[in-house]
């Protein structure tokens, strides 16, 4: 029966949509405020793009023993190579960004553009350009070999072939986008996960091939030999990880972190209930996904990526299922747009640590409202 109380869905949508577009500006006005390309530019240098194989097989080592012997054989500056390699990489995820804004069927365009998904990072954008990019481009081809009519053989060979060469790249790939992987290829014919094992054995390989300090001096030495002595790696790439008991959050605060991740998985769900019929297989996808970035949390405390790495590795695998079920406008209710519009304006989740008045200064009603009363 219909609901008689019930506002239109496309009322309730557009009354959102002015603020989605006023916070989205807020959000690129901060973070391009006093843009210094050059401060960006040089914030590349402090990356595990660096790791190499100098000093034996290590994590993340892929990409820098590559670009190490590129610069060996042709004399190009390596940091150049790695520079453009990165604004490649760069530019492509921004384009392939707006092509699935632009094309998607089961994700409400606001939810894009939320601190849940993409403008978390537009924020940090002065922290420079991440290997992230690129794993999300890796899963991207994987996606393409899912969706292709290949022999299944070759397409698990590929298969492997990408997810190695992601995870060589930076393990966190393989964590990210394991349940997603099982999703796609294997949740209707488990007996065939088996042929995982290739990527499987990869990945334990770089947990256990972690690095230290030693081999932290063998990769700066490879470096200087080229001419290069400016290469600084952030804290903890060579040491133990930063786990989130080490940060000092008080009990207060540990429930706050829980809650607020708590938060972005129902205002997930919920936005992905107005378009398409959430079942049993998708809640469980998505719980195992939001486990993965509580795992995430604890043992890196860049806690915005990892929510980042969650949604946007749950969205682009519900949006390559050919399954999805859709339903009418008509059978959403007035209290779930409530909802999201609720949630829209007060979650948020801090780039690292987290503590009330960083959380409270970022939620976007409190941004909205400084913005419009510093006039």
């Amino acid at each position: 029966m219909k609901n008689k109380y019930a506002i239109k869905y496309s009322t309730l949508i557009y009354f959102l949509y002015p603020f989605v577009i006023l916070y989205s500006y807020i959000i690129f006005s901060i973070g391009f405020n006093n843009f210094n390309l050059a401060l960006i530019w040089d914030s590349f240098f402090y990356s595990d793009f660096y790791f190499n194989y100098k000093s034996g097989f290590i994590r993340r080592g892929l990409d820098g023993s590559i670009i190490y012997y590129l610069a060996s054989l042709t004399n190009f500056n390596p940091l150049i190579l790695q520079k453009t390699i990165n604004l490649i990489s760069f530019v492509i995820f921004i384009f392939l960004a707006i092509r699935i804004i632009a094309k998607n069927r089961v994700i409400p365009v606001f939810y894009f553009f939320s601190t849940s998904c993409f403008l978390l990072y537009i924020e940090y954008i002065l922290f420079g350009v991440r290997k992230d990019h690129l794993m999300i481009l890796y899963f991207f081809v994987i996606i393409e070999i899912y969706k292709s009519k290949i022999n299944p053989i070759f397409k698990y060979v590929f298969l492997n072939l990408i997810s190695i060469v992601a995870t060589l790249s930076h393990e966190v790939f393989f964590i990210v986008f394991i349940f997603p992987i099982i999703l796609l290829f294997f949740y209707s014919s488990w007996k065939k996960i088996f042929v995982l094992v290739p990527s499987l054995i990869i990945f334990f390989l770089t947990l256990i091939f972690n690095g230290n300090a030693e081999n932290k001096q063998v990769i700066l030495e490879s470096w200087h030999q080229l001419g290069i002595d400016n290469i600084r790696f952030n804290v903890g790439l060579f040491s133990y990880p930063i786990y989130i008991w080490r940060l000092g959050l008080t009990p207060l605060e540990y429930v706050g972190f829980i809650l607020t991740l708590l938060c972005n998985l129902y205002f997930l769900i919920i936005s992905l209930s107005l378009k398409i019929v959430i079942d049993k297989q998708i809640v469980f996808f998505i719980i195992m996904q939001y486990l993965m970035c509580l795992s995430l949390c604890i043992v890196g405390c860049d806690f915005s990526r990892w929510i980042f790495f969650t949604n946007i590795s749950i969205i682009l695998t519900l949006m390559a299922l050919p399954n999805i079920v859709h339903h009418s406008p008509s059978k959403i209710y007035t209290s779930k747009i409530l909802l999201i519009i609720f949630f829209y304006f007060f979650i948020n989740f801090p780039f690292v640590g987290w503590d009330y008045n960083s959380f409270i200064n970022k939620i976007p009603i409190k941004m909205i409202y400084n913005f419009i009363f510093a006039f």
